[in-house]
């Protein structure tokens, strides 16, 4: 029987999904004998001495870890943001890239004009961080740029916590408000909440914070509770462990395979829409909460009591876009988690998401997502 050690980390949300994932797909592996012991997120990953092992799946976050597992001669699977495709190792991962881009629409949707990154709080050598390239790239392209990062004090991890803290409280308060602030992970979200409160600032309406990983222990911390964008690390770690399960037979995938994240999970550090028209806060509100509920601009019309033209003025002056494309897009949106996430075929999730032909439907699903539904459900197959 072949033995699999699980070197990942059980602190977290994210590693526990990943846990399960692989959990569940061993479980059609009547011949695979597992290996887990809990582990800390940053905490190195290593085989016990003399520990028989015919397959591994780990996070390789260095190039003294990579080495390592290059060593072992077996097949590994590596689940960290670090892309690794050589010799036995294969990377099965986060879509880094589009959490970046989701990260940027979202804060445009609400209104925002000023952005800020906050990275990982730990040294990375030879890190490449695509979700800051994502959202920076995305906000470039609707003509907005990202405030210079912080440094020193405050993103030095081995700096005690006060001397980060004055450091992250010193630079929020440089920059423009309200600003949106997506950070690297919970841990930074929760740093750069409780600067803000020790700064005077109030989140989400000076400051509003936007994580990933939405992790339980550490938003439970936060005050006020941190909004995330949700990684899907069941399907993560179901899809290393069949990537694994053909690496055993002896086929290798030519490249990594990226998992796209879920949705975006609003609690109190986003709630909030930063719009100087409060005619337009309220339909861009009721535009989210109704969308897919066969809403359309004249209904909007009434509800804001102007005409059309004055109201598609006012939206444009505000986000840029008119409230017809922000419906649509968020339906869309609303469709790619059905996709994901239900067996629905496409007429029933046109119809979900308020389109009456799902042809149209199918079309503008294409013109946002470069693909048809139905291709874009079939490509999702293929990473589960």
């Amino acid at each position: 029987m072949p033995e699999i050690a699980l070197l990942v980390e059980t602190s977290t949300s994210w590693g526990v999904d990943l846990v399960k994932g692989i959990g569940g797909y061993a479980q059609h592996k009547e011949d695979w004998l597992l290996d887990i012991v809990p582990r800390g997120k940053y905490e190195p990953c290593r085989l016990a001495e003399g520990q028989p092992c015919d397959g591994i799946i780990t996070r390789i976050t260095d190039t003294e870890s990579r080495d390592y597992f290059r060593s072992l001669r077996v097949p590994v699977v590596n689940v960290a943001s670090y892309l690794f495709t050589l010799d036995n190792i294969r990377t099965c991962t986060t879509d880094d890239l589009t959490t970046g881009e989701m990260a940027a629409d979202y804060f445009l949707s609400r209104g925002f004009r000023h952005f800020a990154y906050v990275p990982s709080s730990r040294p990375r050598s030879g890190y490449l961080d695509l979700m800051k390239q994502g959202y920076s790239d995305r906000l470039t392209r609707a003509g907005y740029r990202v405030a210079d990062p912080f440094d020193g004090p405050a993103l030095d991890a081995s700096a005690p916590w006060s001397a980060q803290r004055e450091g992250m409280t010193d630079w929020l308060a440089q920059r423009s408000q309200p600003l949106a602030v997506f950070v690297w992970d919970d841990t930074r979200g929760r740093q750069i909440t409780e600067a803000c409160r020790l700064a005077g600032l109030r989140v989400p309406e000076d400051v509003a914070v936007l994580s990933t990983g939405a992790d339980e222990v550490t938003n439970t911390l936060s005050d006020p509770p941190l909004s995330s964008i949700a990684l899907d690390g069941r399907r993560c770690g179901r899809r290393a462990a069949e990537m694994l399960d053909d690496m055993l037979d002896g086929r290798f995938p030519d490249a990594p395979v990226l998992i796209r994240p879920s949705t975006v999970i609003t609690q109190k550090s986003t709630d909030f829409y930063a719009l100087q028209d409060d005619m337009v806060v309220s339909v861009v509100r009721h535009i989210h909460q109704h969308a897919c509920e066969g809403l359309d601009v004249d209904r909007l019309v009434s509800r804001a009591k102007c005409s059309r033209r004055t109201l598609e003025i006012r939206f444009r002056e505000a986000l840029g876009i008119t409230p017809a494309q922000e419906i649509r897009r968020t339906q869309l949106e609303q469709a790619r988690l059905l996709l994901e996430e239900t067996g629905q075929g496409v007429a029933q999730v046109a119809k979900a998401v308020g389109y009456r032909s799902p042809e149209v439907f199918s079309k503008n699903f294409a013109q946002r997502f470069g693909c048809p539904p139905r291709i874009y459900r079939q490509r999702l197959a293929e990473t589960r």
